[in-house]
C-alpha cells in the first residue's frame, strides 16, 4: 500500500496542472468562439450580423481556400473541376462534393492553437508551431475532398462500411496528425534548461 501510494505521488510530481487547466480553458473558449461565431455569420440564426458574414467571414475565407486548392489538385489528376455556390466542387458533368463549415477542421485547429499557446514557450516558437500545424491541418483538408472528388467520379468506394465512412476516417487522419505533431513538438521544440548557477561556477572555474 505504501509502495503503491508513493508511486502515485511520484507520478503526480510530473503533472503540470496548471498546463492542462489552461489547456482546457482554451480549447473550451475557442470552441465556444466558433460556435457562436458560425451563427453570427448564418442567416437563419437570430445573432446574424450581416457586416462579420460580409467582411469577417474567415469560415468562408477557409472553405473558399480549401476548394480553389482542391481543384487544383484535381486537375493534376485529370478531372476538371470548378466551384457552384461558393461551397461546392463539381466536375464537370459529374459528381460533386458540398463543404459545409462543420467540415474546415476549426475543432482540429483550435485544439491545435491551444495546445501551442498554453506551452511555456517564446511567441516566436508558438507563432511558427502554430503557422506549420494550421497549414497542416488545412493541406490533409484539401486532400480530403480532392480524393473524394476523384473517388466519386472514378466509382471509387469512398465508405468501406457503415462505421468506417469518409468522415470518420478523416477525423481519424486527423487526430492521427494531431498525436503526430505533438510528438514532433515535444521531441524537437523543448530543450533542457540550463542552470545559470553553474553556467557562472564553470565559468569562474576557466577564468
Amino acid at each position: 500500500m505504501n509502495s503503491s501510494k508513493s508511486l502515485n505521488n511520484s507520478f503526480l510530481k510530473y503533472i503540470d496542472y496548471a498546463y492542462f487547466i489552461k489547456l482546457l480553458l482554451l480549447v473550451g473558449l475557442l470552441y465556444w468562439f466558433n460556435t457562436f461565431y458560425l451563427d453570427v455569420i448564418n442567416p437563419q440564426k437570430s445573432v446574424y450580423n450581416p457586416f462579420f458574414a460580409e467582411y469577417l467571414n474567415y469560415p468562408a475565407w477557409l472553405v473558399y481556400s480549401i476548394l480553389n486548392t482542391a481543384k487544383f489538385i484535381t486537375n493534376i489528376f485529370g478531372i476538371n473541376s470548378f466551384i457552384e455556390n461558393a461551397s461546392i466542387l463539381k466536375a464537370t458533368g459529374g459528381t460533386s462534393v458540398f463543404m459545409a463549415p462543420d467540415c474546415i477542421g476549426l475543432g482540429v485547429m483550435s485544439f491545435w492553437f491551444a495546445f501551442v499557446i498554453a506551452e511555456r514557450n517564446s511567441i516566436k516558437r508558438k507563432l511558427f508551431w502554430i503557422f506549420s500545424g494550421i497549414v497542416a491541418i488545412w493541406l490533409i483538408n484539401c486532400l480530403r475532398v480532392a480524393l473524394i472528388l476523384v473517388a466519386t467520379q472514378n466509382n471509387w468506394p469512398i465508405n468501406f462500411s457503415k462505421f468506417w465512412d469518409h468522415h470518420r476516417i478523416f477525423n481519424a487522419c486527423m487526430y492521427g496528425l494531431i498525436i503526430l505533431m505533438m510528438y514532433i513538438y515535444s521531441r524537437y521544440n523543448k530543450k533542457p534548461a540550463i542552470d545559470s548557477s553553474s553556467t557562472m561556477v564553470e565559468s569562474a572555474k576557466v577564468n
